[in-house]
């Protein structure tokens, strides 16, 4: 069997599973916006009140149902795809093992990437404007602020992909002691940048947080292919 042939049935698989689990969660988003049907709004109320829920920059969000929900589902859906990064990195070992070529193999793992974020992106965007019809809208709203709301989902169901691609490949490509160092150090970094935020000077140190993580994304992701295309056929390890 050629490269090509291995390739294009690898990529059939990998159709039918975008399918499947675009189905599987969006049969459960529904079924969380009829659950959440039958809870009082006092109770969402206090819990948004209590947890300073706000949305949009708006200042309240007293009375909304369903758009608490749906972007409470956000970081959820970012977690999810960060797991499809995992799963697909454990499997590179596999299609290399296979016959793919390494090349070949990081490419499908980019494209198993963007598609897998659209779905979810495409679920996300559904249920949220599913959920401002239910909720009867919502005052103050501009078009740009949902505009940005969405393209940084997108974006961080992206992001999420990749730090878990990476971090899976790292126990791929080398021992777990390495590997397990380079995680630590890793999430060091991660919380370091994070911190930055919480500086007194916001405005330029805002800046510095999106400079630091844009670095940091790039590393992951050439630290990533250097590690695929390297990749042995097998680990001694």
């Amino acid at each position: 069997m050629t490269h090509v042939a291995i390739y294009r049935r690898m990529s059939r698989f990998d159709t039918r599973s975008f399918v499947w689990t675009t189905v599987t969660i969006t049969v459960v988003v529904a079924a969380l916006f009829i659950a959440i049907t039958f809870i009082p709004q006092g109770w969402i109320n206090t819990f948004l009140a209590e947890n300073e829920v706000g949305y949009f920059w708006l200042d309240q969000a007293e009375g909304l149902r369903y758009v608490p929900l749906t972007l409470g589902l956000m970081p959820t859906f970012a977690f999810v795809n960060m797991v499809v990064g995992i799963v697909t990195a454990a499997e590179t070992l596999s299609y290399v093992g296979a016959g793919v070529t390494r090349q070949a193999s990081w490419l499908d793992d980019r494209r198993t990437n963007v598609v897998m974020a659209a779905c979810l992106w495409l679920i996300a965007i559904a249920g949220f404007l599913v959920a401002i019809l239910l909720d009867g809208g919502m005052a103050g709203l501009s078009l740009a602020q949902v505009v940005w709301w969405a393209l940084g989902t997108f974006a961080s169901f992206l992001v999420g992909y990749e730090v878990g691609y990476f971090a899976c490949m790292l126990y791929v490509r080398h021992h777990w002691i390495p590997a397990s160092v380079a995680i630590i150090a890793y999430v060091a970094l991660v919380i370091g940048v994070l911190a930055l935020q919480d500086n007194e000077a916001p405005g330029s140190w805002n800046a510095i947080t999106w400079l630091a993580t844009v670095a940091a994304l790039i590393f992951t992701v050439v630290a990533a292919h250097r590690m695929v295309t390297t990749l042995p056929g097998r680990r001694n390890h």
